[in-house]
């Protein structure tokens, strides 16, 4: 299948910004598992949503449509309420067995970062 190229879809839609809009809103509906209204070959969900506006089978009435639950999810759905999930209590062994842990994955600070040199004991060096 030939190129889709926006000239094609400026043809359709001769706003750009409507056209951004409309291509946005039906790329987010394809990658959500609506029926492309194209054949499909190996092309990314914002390709098929072009390829459907050059076609003339999508256009700006997309966008008076409510939008699908899966594409207006919220960003905290999923996530427990503050205080439903109970807090665990550590044990002092609990936390001595962390530590014992840490350290054997984790060197020292002191092996990491050198000591950090004074300005005079820099400008002596050279």
């Amino acid at each position: 299948m030939a190129r889709v190229t926006v000239e094609d879809c400026i043809e359709k839609i001769p706003n750009r910004f409507d056209l951004v809009l409309v291509a946005a809103r039906r790329t987010r509906l394809i990658s959500h598992g609506s029926e492309p209204l194209v054949p499909v070959e190996k092309d990314k969900p914002a390709v098929i949503a072009l390829r459907e506006i050059a076609d003339g089978l999508v256009d700006k009435t997309i966008l008076e449509e409510p939008r699908k639950p899966a594409e207006s999810m919220s960003l905290t759905e999923g996530i427990p309420a503050p205080g439903s999930v109970p807090r665990k209590s550590m044990d002092e062994d609990e936390d001595d067995e962390f530590g014992d842990d840490l350290a054997a994955v984790v060197p020292p600070p002191s092996s990491i970062v050198p000591h950090p040199k004074t300005l005079d004991s820099a400008l002596d060096e050279d």
